[in-house]
């Protein structure tokens, strides 16, 4: 009788144990796997947010400027700049010779006692009469001619041609020849402006500069 009284109590059990499989729900939610950032254990910055802590920190140098003038940057200037031009020829520089009044002078080639007149800022009459000349005179080259000292020049201008100038020469001239041409141009002073030296040769088509 006892054995038997145990039937219902078993089956009760395994009835219960049944019941109690099926209430349990199917499946269940996975569980949520750890991402790289929750293994760190501790938090780490982003790149812009890493970017802007150094700017931050990065200390800022201010120069000093007068007050009421604001920092300027500095800009080239022109003198800095190296420009490579050619160098420009300069001309040579002369002296020219002091035109005084001698005591005498020896006619030179394609010269006239009028144009020595002119030279000298000698009166004309005075100096061709201290000379026993007249205006048809043609004295020599290498004839000795008195320097007068009174007087001056009156027989019109001086000047010939306008100078300074550049002359080109013709066949057969002389400096002297051409300070008679100018007028009140001393020979020695072509000769020191275009570097000749004695005897003053000159070339046809040679250019001359007359002070």
């Amino acid at each position: 009788m006892k054995s038997r009284s145990f039937v219902p109590i078993v089956l009760f059990l395994l009835l219960s144990i049944m019941f109690s499989g099926c209430v349990l729900p199917a499946s269940t939610a996975p569980k949520e796997l750890p991402t790289p950032t929750s293994l760190v254990p501790f938090p780490v910055a982003t790149l812009p947010s890493i970017a802007t802590a150094v700017q931050q920190s990065t200390p800022v140098v201010k120069v000093a400027t007068p007050e009421g003038q604001a920092a300027t940057q500095a800009q080239p200037s022109a003198a800095t700049q190296v420009i490579n031009e050619p160098a420009k020829p300069t001309a040579t520089p002369y002296v020219l010779p002091t035109l005084g009044k001698p005591d005498s002078y020896t006619l030179k080639k394609g010269e006239w006692p009028i144009c020595i007149a002119r030279r000298y800022n000698l009166d004309l009459v005075s100096f061709l009469a201290a000379n026993s000349l007249t205006l048809d005179s043609k004295p020599a080259e290498g004839t000795s001619l008195k320097i007068t000292s009174s007087g001056s020049w009156d027989s019109g201008p001086r000047a010939l041609i306008k100078h300074p100038d550049t002359y080109t020469v013709s066949s057969g001239e002389s400096i002297y020849s051409i300070a008679c041409a100018y007028g009140d141009v001393d020979p020695m002073a072509i000769a020191a402006a275009n570097g000749l030296k004695s005897p003053y040769t000159l070339s046809s088509g040679q250019s001359l500069q007359i002070p």
